[in-house]
């Protein structure tokens, strides 16, 4: 979706150009919110019909987002407008490492109760 990608970098980018800092740091994070309440609900149990749901913005493009955000911190007006962007940004990036480290430790988790399932089919 690079549609998707390019949109999220210019939302955050005319935030920039503006020097809309809060409105930077409100957009990073409602898009990287709106990207795993989407996600969240279309993995959900009681969906009759996920397809309903608009796609959630891929990874790539929060990827993007923080990749560009990152370029404006030199031009950020005072330290409490660069920590204030610093931490937007931590915030978003530790939400996708919990989020990487949950989706490892379930796929972890069922390859083990596959390969027990195996063995014990076997003898």
């Amino acid at each position: 979706m690079p549609g998707t990608k390019l949109a999220v970098v210019a939302i955050v980018r005319a935030c920039f150009q503006a020097r809309a800092w809060s409105a930077l740091n409100e957009n990073i994070l409602l898009i990287s919110k709106r990207r795993s309440q989407l996600k969240q609900a279309r993995e959900g149990e009681g969906l009759k019909s996920p397809s309903r749901l608009p796609d959630p913005p891929p990874p790539q493009a929060i990827t993007a987002m923080v990749q560009e955000s990152m370029t404006f911190l030199d031009a950020t007006p005072d330290v409490d407008t660069k920590v204030a962007l610093i931490k937007t940004l931590v915030t978003v990036a530790e939400g996708k490492v919990r989020s990487l480290s949950a989706s490892l430790r379930f796929s972890s988790h069922r390859s083990v109760r596959r390969s027990s399932w195996r063995s014990s089919a076997r003898g």
